[in-house]
Protein backbone atom coordinates (compact mmCIF):
# COMPACT_ATOMS: atom_id res chain seq x y z
CA UNK A 1 0.00 0.00 0.00
CA UNK A 2 1.51 3.21 -1.23
CA UNK A 3 1.63 6.11 1.72
CA UNK A 4 -0.04 9.09 1.52
CA UNK A 5 1.98 11.85 0.53
CA UNK A 6 2.99 14.72 2.80
CA UNK A 7 1.45 18.33 2.82
CA UNK A 8 4.67 18.75 1.58
CA UNK A 9 4.84 16.43 -1.73
CA UNK A 10 0.98 17.70 -2.33
CA UNK A 11 0.73 20.39 -5.25
CA UNK A 12 -2.74 21.29 -3.79
CA UNK A 13 -4.02 21.29 -0.55
CA UNK A 14 -6.42 23.48 1.68
CA UNK A 15 -6.34 24.87 5.60
CA UNK A 16 -8.66 21.72 6.15
CA UNK A 17 -5.99 19.47 5.08
CA UNK A 18 -3.57 21.04 8.14
CA UNK A 19 -6.75 21.20 10.62
CA UNK A 20 -7.43 17.52 10.61
CA UNK A 21 -3.71 16.90 11.20
CA UNK A 22 -2.82 19.50 13.83
CA UNK A 23 -4.41 21.44 16.07
CA UNK A 24 -4.77 25.51 14.40
CA UNK A 25 -1.58 26.63 16.94
CA UNK A 26 0.42 24.34 15.19
CA UNK A 27 -0.73 25.33 12.17
CA UNK A 28 2.37 28.07 11.41
CA UNK A 29 4.88 25.40 12.06
CA UNK A 30 3.52 23.41 9.82
CA UNK A 31 3.19 25.68 7.05
CA UNK A 32 6.81 26.55 7.20
CA UNK A 33 8.31 23.31 6.87
CA UNK A 34 6.29 22.47 4.16
CA UNK A 35 7.90 25.24 2.38
CA UNK A 36 11.27 24.20 3.35
CA UNK A 37 10.47 20.27 2.26
CA UNK A 38 9.05 22.30 -1.17
CA UNK A 39 10.75 26.00 -1.66
CA UNK A 40 9.30 25.99 -5.34
CA UNK A 41 5.38 25.77 -4.26
CA UNK A 42 4.20 28.96 -2.80
CA UNK A 43 1.09 27.66 -0.98
CA UNK A 44 2.42 26.96 2.32
CA UNK A 45 3.21 30.53 2.34
CA UNK A 46 0.12 31.79 0.67
CA UNK A 47 -1.88 29.98 3.43
CA UNK A 48 -0.01 31.02 6.42
CA UNK A 49 -0.46 34.66 4.98
CA UNK A 50 -4.05 33.94 4.93
CA UNK A 51 -4.05 32.54 8.49
CA UNK A 52 -2.47 35.57 9.83
CA UNK A 53 -5.01 37.74 7.94
CA UNK A 54 -8.16 36.41 8.59
CA UNK A 55 -7.44 33.92 11.60
CA UNK A 56 -5.15 35.69 13.85
CA UNK A 57 -6.26 39.18 12.57
CA UNK A 58 -2.63 40.33 12.19
CA UNK A 59 -2.24 41.79 8.67
CA UNK A 60 0.65 43.69 9.49
CA UNK A 61 2.60 39.85 10.24
CA UNK A 62 0.88 38.58 6.88
CA UNK A 63 2.29 41.17 4.38
CA UNK A 64 5.85 39.86 4.69
CA UNK A 65 5.13 36.42 4.01
CA UNK A 66 2.85 36.71 1.10
CA UNK A 67 5.58 39.01 -0.40
CA UNK A 68 7.47 36.04 0.04
CA UNK A 69 5.16 34.05 -1.23
CA UNK A 70 4.53 36.24 -4.45
CA UNK A 71 8.43 36.29 -5.16
CA UNK A 72 8.36 32.53 -5.27
CA UNK A 73 5.03 32.68 -7.28
CA UNK A 74 6.43 34.45 -9.48
CA UNK A 75 9.70 33.19 -10.22
CA UNK A 76 8.28 29.16 -10.40
CA UNK A 77 5.20 30.61 -12.06
CA UNK A 78 2.85 28.63 -10.27
CA UNK A 79 -0.08 30.34 -8.31
CA UNK A 80 0.44 33.40 -9.14
CA UNK A 81 -2.63 34.88 -9.38
CA UNK A 82 -3.34 32.84 -5.76
CA UNK A 83 -0.41 35.15 -4.49
CA UNK A 84 -0.73 38.54 -5.77
CA UNK A 85 -5.31 38.16 -4.68
CA UNK A 86 -3.80 37.68 -1.07
CA UNK A 87 -1.43 39.96 -1.19
CA UNK A 88 -4.19 42.52 -2.13
CA UNK A 89 -6.10 41.61 0.56
CA UNK A 90 -3.45 41.81 3.34
CA UNK A 91 -2.85 45.65 1.91
CA UNK A 92 -6.75 46.34 2.20
CA UNK A 93 -6.43 45.22 5.90
CA UNK A 94 -3.17 47.85 6.08
CA UNK A 95 -5.23 50.77 4.46
CA UNK A 96 -2.68 50.57 1.69
CA UNK A 97 -4.63 51.07 -1.44
CA UNK A 98 -1.37 51.74 -3.65
CA UNK A 99 -0.38 48.56 -2.79
CA UNK A 100 -3.66 47.21 -4.18
CA UNK A 101 -3.12 49.06 -7.51
CA UNK A 102 0.38 47.71 -8.18
CA UNK A 103 -1.09 44.15 -7.77
CA UNK A 104 -3.75 44.98 -10.17
CA UNK A 105 -1.36 45.98 -12.75
CA UNK A 106 0.87 42.58 -12.41
CA UNK A 107 -2.59 41.17 -12.29
CA UNK A 108 -3.05 42.03 -15.42
CA UNK A 109 0.18 42.00 -16.70
CA UNK A 110 0.47 37.94 -16.18
CA UNK A 111 0.42 35.79 -19.07
CA UNK A 112 -0.49 31.97 -19.01
CA UNK A 113 1.36 28.32 -20.69
CA UNK A 114 0.30 25.48 -19.73
CA UNK A 115 1.76 24.14 -16.54
CA UNK A 116 1.21 27.63 -14.96
CA UNK A 117 -1.28 26.17 -12.65
CA UNK A 118 -3.36 28.90 -10.81
CA UNK A 119 -7.16 30.13 -9.27
CA UNK A 120 -9.39 31.70 -11.71
CA UNK A 121 -9.51 35.70 -11.71
CA UNK A 122 -10.73 37.27 -8.05
CA UNK A 123 -12.53 40.38 -8.23
CA UNK A 124 -13.20 40.80 -4.24
CA UNK A 125 -9.97 43.22 -3.44
CA UNK A 126 -11.33 45.56 -6.32
CA UNK A 127 -15.10 45.71 -5.40
CA UNK A 128 -13.83 46.32 -1.51
CA UNK A 129 -11.86 49.36 -2.31
CA UNK A 130 -13.21 52.82 -1.22
CA UNK A 131 -14.12 54.57 -3.99
CA UNK A 132 -11.68 57.00 -5.71
CA UNK A 133 -8.71 55.36 -3.58
CA UNK A 134 -6.76 53.77 -6.42
CA UNK A 135 -6.21 55.08 -10.44
CA UNK A 136 -9.63 55.24 -12.03
CA UNK A 137 -8.09 53.89 -14.91
CA UNK A 138 -6.50 51.50 -13.83
CA UNK A 139 -9.82 50.39 -11.91
CA UNK A 140 -11.66 50.21 -15.02
CA UNK A 141 -8.93 48.28 -16.28
CA UNK A 142 -9.03 45.35 -13.52
CA UNK A 143 -12.83 45.55 -13.72
CA UNK A 144 -13.21 45.31 -17.45
CA UNK A 145 -10.33 42.42 -17.59
CA UNK A 146 -12.37 40.58 -15.05
CA UNK A 147 -15.94 40.81 -17.08
CA UNK A 148 -13.86 39.11 -20.01
CA UNK A 149 -13.19 36.12 -17.98
CA UNK A 150 -16.18 35.46 -16.41
CA UNK A 151 -15.47 36.94 -12.70
CA UNK A 152 -18.59 39.80 -12.09
CA UNK A 153 -19.45 42.11 -8.98
CA UNK A 154 -21.43 39.85 -6.80
CA UNK A 155 -24.95 42.50 -7.61
CA UNK A 156 -24.44 41.39 -11.37
CA UNK A 157 -23.79 38.06 -10.46
CA UNK A 158 -27.00 38.14 -8.76
CA UNK A 159 -28.99 39.74 -12.02
CA UNK A 160 -27.56 37.80 -14.28
CA UNK A 161 -28.44 34.04 -12.31
CA UNK A 162 -32.29 36.03 -12.26
CA UNK A 163 -32.32 36.65 -15.69
CA UNK A 164 -31.05 32.89 -16.13
CA UNK A 165 -33.40 31.38 -14.11
CA UNK A 166 -36.31 33.44 -15.45
CA UNK A 167 -35.92 32.07 -19.34
CA UNK A 168 -35.20 28.39 -17.85
CA UNK A 169 -37.81 25.85 -17.40
CA UNK A 170 -39.80 23.03 -16.19
CA UNK A 171 -38.89 21.57 -19.81
CA UNK A 172 -35.71 21.30 -21.16
CA UNK A 173 -34.42 23.82 -23.44
CA UNK A 174 -30.64 24.53 -25.06
CA UNK A 175 -28.19 26.49 -23.27
CA UNK A 176 -27.67 28.93 -26.38
CA UNK A 177 -31.24 29.79 -26.25
CA UNK A 178 -31.30 30.47 -22.65
CA UNK A 179 -28.00 32.57 -23.75
CA UNK A 180 -29.15 34.43 -26.79
CA UNK A 181 -32.31 35.46 -23.80
CA UNK A 182 -30.09 36.61 -21.53
CA UNK A 183 -27.68 38.91 -23.84
CA UNK A 184 -30.82 40.35 -25.49
CA UNK A 185 -31.96 41.15 -21.47
CA UNK A 186 -28.86 43.10 -20.76
CA UNK A 187 -28.58 44.39 -24.39
CA UNK A 188 -31.80 46.50 -23.44
CA UNK A 189 -30.74 47.41 -20.02
CA UNK A 190 -27.46 48.26 -20.91
CA UNK A 191 -25.74 45.90 -19.51
CA UNK A 192 -21.91 44.63 -20.72
CA UNK A 193 -21.92 40.98 -20.63
CA UNK A 194 -19.83 37.93 -22.35
CA UNK A 195 -21.13 34.80 -23.25
CA UNK A 196 -18.24 33.33 -21.57
CA UNK A 197 -19.85 34.67 -18.33
CA UNK A 198 -23.15 33.80 -18.61
CA UNK A 199 -21.87 29.77 -19.25
CA UNK A 200 -19.87 30.38 -15.57
CA UNK A 201 -23.12 31.52 -13.86
CA UNK A 202 -25.23 28.16 -15.49
CA UNK A 203 -22.29 26.35 -14.55
CA UNK A 204 -22.94 27.85 -11.08
CA UNK A 205 -26.50 27.33 -11.25
CA UNK A 206 -26.32 24.05 -12.10
CA UNK A 207 -23.98 23.04 -9.75
CA UNK A 208 -25.86 24.33 -6.85
CA UNK A 209 -28.73 22.44 -7.77
CA UNK A 210 -30.77 25.44 -9.12
CA UNK A 211 -30.55 24.02 -12.50
CA UNK A 212 -30.51 20.51 -14.25
CA UNK A 213 -28.54 20.13 -16.69
CA UNK A 214 -27.72 17.07 -19.56
CA UNK A 215 -25.11 17.11 -22.26
CA UNK A 216 -21.53 19.18 -21.95
CA UNK A 217 -22.14 22.57 -20.89
CA UNK A 218 -19.45 23.81 -22.57
CA UNK A 219 -21.41 23.15 -25.63
CA UNK A 220 -24.48 25.70 -25.57
CA UNK A 221 -25.49 24.22 -29.08
CA UNK A 222 -25.41 20.36 -27.38
CA UNK A 223 -26.19 20.99 -24.14
CA UNK A 224 -29.55 21.72 -22.51
CA UNK A 225 -31.08 22.84 -18.87
CA UNK A 226 -34.03 23.34 -17.06
CA UNK A 227 -35.12 24.18 -13.58
CA UNK A 228 -34.74 22.10 -10.83
CA UNK A 229 -37.67 20.09 -9.60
Amino acid sequence: MKPEASLGQRLVYTWTDVVNQIKNTEAEAVFLADFEAGPENPQPLILLATQKLQWEEQPEAAMPVIERAVEVALRVGMWRRHALGEKARVALALDRPAIVEDVLRQLMGLTFTRGNADCGVERDFLDRLPPGSIDADVARAYDEYCRERGALPKALEQQIDDLILSSAAPKWRKVAEITSDVLTACARDKIEITEYAIAKRVDYLAEHDQLQAKGDLRRPRDSEIRLSD
